[in-house]
Parts: C-alpha cells; sequence; structure tokens
C-alpha cells in the first residue's frame, strides 16, 4: 500500500478507519490464539502446558510495568505536535520515547532473565519453568521497541501499522510454538515448554521489523506528509504554522512529561487485574458460604469467569479499538483549540459503540443458552452470561470517555472511577454472593462499570464542551436492539428444530443482525451521513439509505 493512501481519508472517517484497522488485526490475533491451543495442548499435555501458563503472566505482568502505558502518552503527544504542523518535535518525542523505553525494556529483560530461577523456585514452586522464563525474556525488550513506534504512529491517527504489526507476530508466534514444541518435544518436556515461550521472542521480532520497515518509509516521505498533513489539519483546527511551532524540548522534559501522562494509564491498567483477583478470592468462597463444596465452586466460578467473561468482552474488543483511534483525534484537535472537531469526534466513537454494544448485550443476552451449550458445553454458564450482558454497554461507554479523557491530557480520573467501581464490586460481592449467588456477583460486575462508566462520562462533560443526544445516541440503538432481541428469542427454537444447532443458531445471529440494522435504519438511528464515514463502501452506503429512508 502507498503511503499516500495512508491519508486518503479525513476525520471521522480517518477515525473509523482506524478503528476497523486495529478490530480486523485483533479478530485475526484472537483466531490465531485460540487455533494454536488445540495442537499445542495435544503435543504437550497438561503438564506442559502449566509449564507454559507459569511463565507468561509473569512476562506479561513485566511487560506492562516496563511499558507502563507509554504507547498512549506518546500517541498524545505526538497528535498535539502534528496537529501544529510541527514534525520535526513529534519526531523528537518519538526519538526521546524509543531511547526511554529502550531503556526500560533492556532493563527489565535483564531482570527478569537474572532472576528467572528465583521466580521459578520460589514463586512458581517448579524449577523447571526456569527455561520458559529464559526464553521469553527477550520479548520484553522488543515489545518495548514496538510500543515505542506504535505510539507515535497512533499519534498521526495511522492504525494500520499497528495492525499489521500485530498480525505478523501473531503469525510468526504461532508458527515458532507449534515448529519448536515439535522439534524439542524428544529433549524434555521444559524444552518444549521454553520453545512455546520463545514463540513471543520470534513474533515481537517479525512486528519490530514490520514496523521498522513502514517507519522508515514514512520517515522518507516527509515532504508528502508535511504537505498533505499540515493542510488537512490547518483547515481541521485552524490554526497557522507560525502559532504552532515551538523550541525543542529538552529529552529530560519530554521524559517527564511522558511519564506523568502513563503512570495513571499504567494504573489504571492494574485495576482490571486487580478485579480479576477480587473475583477469584471471593466468588468460590462466597459460593461455598452458600452450601456449595470446593470443587462444586471452583466449577462455578470457571463457568462465570472463564467462560461468561471471556464472552462479554470479546465485543469490546471493538469498542478498545475505537477508543484508541479516539485518543490521538481528540488530542489533537483539543490542543489545537478546536472543540468543535474534538467533539465531533468524541460523538463519532461514542455513537459508534453504541450502535455496536447494545446489540451484542442484548445478543449474548438473549442466546446465552445455546451459546455456552455449544462453545462450551456448559450450559450452567448461561445464567451469569445473561446477568453480565449488561457490562458490554456500561465497558464501551467507559473505554470511549476514558479515551476522550486522555486525548485532553486527564489521565488520572478514569482510573480513580474503575478503582471505586473495583471497590464497590468487592463489597457488593461480600454481600450478595451468599444471598444471590453467582447473580450477586454478576450484578456487581455491571454496578462497578455502570458507576465507573457514568463517573467518567459525567466528568469528560463537565470538562468539556462534549455534549451528545441522548435520544439519538442511546434510546434509538436500544430500540432497535430490543426488537431484535425478540426477534431472536422468537425464531431460535424453530430454526434450530429445522437446520439443528449449529446452523440454526448462525442462522439466528445473522438474521437478527440484519434485523436490527434495518430497524436502526426505520427509525433514525442510522443516518447517511454516519455511513458516508465509512470507508471506501460509505459513499455508496449513504446514497442507498438516501435513496430508500430519505434520510
Amino acid at each position: 500500500m502507498p503511503i499516500s493512501s495512508w491519508w486518503s481519508s479525513t476525520g471521522s472517517r480517518r477515525l473509523l478507519t482506524g478503528a476497523l484497522w486495529l478490530t480486523a488485526a485483533g479478530v485475526i490475533s484472537k483466531f490465531l490464539g485460540a487455533f494454536y491451543r488445540i495442537p499445542l495442548a495435544r503435543i504437550l499435555g497438561p503438564e506442559g502446558v502449566g509449564l507454559y501458563q507459569m511463565a507468561y503472566p509473569l512476562y506479561t505482568m513485566v511487560l506492562n510495568l516496563a511499558t507502563a502505558g507509554l504507547p498512549v502518552a506518546i500517541s498524545v503527544l505526538v497528535a498535539r505536535k502534528s496537529a501544529q504542523g510541527d514534525h520535526s518535535n513529534a519526531l523528537r518525542i518519538f526519538t526521546a520515547s524509543f531511547w526511554l523505553l529502550f531503556v526500560l525494556g533492556l532493563g527489565a529483560t535483564y531482570l527478569l532473565y537474572m532472576y528467572a530461577e528465583v521466580l521459578a523456585v520460589r514463586i512458581l514452586k517448579d524449577e523447571r519453568a526456569i527455561y520458559s522464563l529464559w526464553a521469553v525474556a527477550p520479548a520484553i525488550f522488543l515489545a518495548s521497541m514496538m510500543a515505542a513506534i506504535r505510539g507515535y504512529f497512533q499519534g498521526y491517527q495511522q492504525m494500520m501499522p499497528t495492525a499489521l504489526s500485530q498480525v505478523a507476530e501473531q503469525l510468526v508466534r504461532v508458527g515458532t510454538i507449534l515448529l519448536l514444541t515439535i522439534f524439542l518435544m524428544d529433549k524434555g518436556i521444559e524444552l518444549a515448554a521454553a520453545g512455546a515461550t520463545f514463540g513471543a521472542v520470534t513474533g515481537g521480532l517479525a512486528g519490530l521489523m514490520v514496523l521498522l520497515f513502514l517507519f522508515y518509509r514514512w520517515k522518507g516521505n516527509l515532504s508528502f506528509r508535511s504537505s498533505v498533513y499540515h493542510n488537512e489539519m490547518i483547515r481541521e483546527v485552524a490554526m497557522t504554522r507560525s502559532e504552532a511551532l515551538q523550541g525543542k524540548s529538552s529529552y529530560l522534559s519530554l521524559w517527564k512529561s511522558l511519564l506523568l501522562l502513563s503512570m495513571p494509564i499504567a494504573l489504571g491498567g492494574l485495576v482490571t487485574p486487580v478485579m480479576q483477583t477480587v473475583d477469584a478470592v471471593l466468588i468460590p468462597r462466597g459460593l461455598q458460604l452458600t452450601g456449595y463444596t470446593a470443587p462444586e465452586a471452583a466449577a462455578m466460578f470457571g463457568e462465570f469467569s472463564g467462560m461468561a467473561t471471556v464472552l462479554i468482552f470479546l465485543p469490546t474488543m471493538v469498542t478498545g479499538a475505537v477508543g484508541s483511534s479516539l485518543v490521538p483525534a481528540i488530542s489533537s484537535a483539543w490542543s489545537a483549540g478546536n472543540q468543535q472537531l474534538a467533539r465531533e469526534n468524541y460523538v463519532t466513537a461514542l455513537r459508534l459503540v453504541t450502535i455496536i454494544s447494545w446489540p451484542a448485550a442484548v445478543g449474548l443476552a438473549v442466546l446465552a443458552l445455546p451459546i455456552c451449550t455449544l462453545l462450551f458445553h456448559a450450559p450452567g454458564a448461561a445464567s451469569s452470561l445473561t446477568w453480565l450482558a449488561p457490562a458490554v454497554v456500561f465497558t464501551a461507554f467507559y473505554q470511549v470517555a476514558t479515551a476522550g479523557l486522555q486525548g485532553m491530557g486527564r489521565t488520572f480520573f478514569p482510573v480513580i472511577a474503575l478503582a471505586l467501581g473495583a471497590f464497590i464490586k468487592g463489597a457488593f460481592n461480600l454481600w450478595a454472593l451468599p444471598v444471590y449467588g453467582l447473580a450477586g456477583a454478576a450484578v456487581g460486575s455491571n454496578v462497578a462499570f455502570g458507576l465507573a462508566a457514568l463517573m467518567t462520562v459525567s466528568y469528560l462533560h463537565w470538562r468539556s464542551p462534549f455534549g451528545f443526544s441522548w435520544l439519538f445516541t442511546l434510546f434509538k440503538p436500544a430500540v432497535a436492539a430490543t426488537i431484535m432481541g425478540v426477534y431472536a428469542a422468537t425464531m431460535l427454537p424453530y430454526l434450530t428444530d429445522w437446520l439443528g444447532p449449529w446452523p440454526g443458531l448462525l442462522l439466528v445471529v445473522l438474521s437478527s443482525g440484519l434485523v436490527y440494522l434495518m430497524t436502526l435504519l426505520a427509525v433514525g438511528g442510522l443516518r447517511s451521513s454516519d455511513l458516508a464515514a465509512l470507508p471506501r463502501v460509505g459513499p455508496k452506503l449513504a446514497q442507498w439509505q438516501r435513496r430508500f429512508w430519505g434520510r
């Protein structure tokens, strides 16, 4: 793809294009990530998979500590400079962040390698895990380098490099895992497990090579980027270059700005694992207090956390991609003083996640039993999935409002909101679990995410002119999703009896999506201007809607 085609779209279309790139990459990566686990389990067996799983949580924790929210902070600072046409300082921010992440990533890799034996023996309680820890350690350094480049591109609202590198990373990772486990299995199960974890290194190397290739093509196209990008942003933010260009900041001041922006984001990233830990501690104990045995409580918790919760957070992969695209879009407009453009980007993102999250929540609630039965052979998880479904909408709103605040540079409040939600969730679980069982835990999750979303959206509207039509944004998609849910619940027994479980469920899902779309068009919840913002096919769809619906 020519570099010039990266800038073939403007405004909300670029926002949607970036979200589509990240969503597509996420779907492919998730599919590959799910696919390889089946042959891996057959090759390694439960013991080998256990050694493999021991290393990965430590790897992800160390990686999160090393990068510490820096990609978002980089994208925010780069977006501010790029909106002003100050590309030299945007590149300087990237250089400063690159060397900061270079040092952090190298240091984290060294520490994990040096203390692998201590972690394996004292923490993991299995000295064989040392080989997996050694094998995965270099991946932290490579991932840190990728984080810097991805943050730079995202500051320019370019999500294609991130998406392509994610796909390349996952493809090479999965191939390495399968090849090395087969090759090393005869040399011992601990080495075979280490070979599997080494896939993170080869995958990271592949992703980094893709990003470096795209970065040098981007950097080499400076004349195009300076003229087209700057002229476009002049039109959108109504600034002059003389107002924008400023003196060079020292690396020390840039590092300070990066760390100040990234620390609240890093803290926010720790809240969700803490909430999951609270569930892991309180739910099994609460269920035992109601009379279940320890094995029964563990099985029920597995259905709640490992099945229902996993399905609930699948739609957030899409809404999270919208949020990632929104951060630099808000930052560039807000820093330039164009509040109207910032509001348009925010409302576009909010309406998009609303249109996505409502049917996802209703569909998961209505079709919970066949989904859990066919996917997991666990009909008992259906009740938890039904109760948890509203969290899809709450999480989507929280993600977009958080992205808006991060784009404005106000990164700390979302952490407070989510932390308060986590605290209330823990207190709610202590009271509700012994009385209502897993339904109480699900309601606690809804309360947590609902409160966090309400607080974050309200705070954003208080600190900015980002008001929107609640009727148009919320009510109309909710009405369309409700009609879709009634249709799905009515047609499910007929279609599954006629076609069988899998084909019947698939046809219900597809036809329900069509019912939702047609109903949304009928009630005016989707306008021709919304469709026109879609890349490539948008103008044709908008023309079709104006012809048939008159909007």
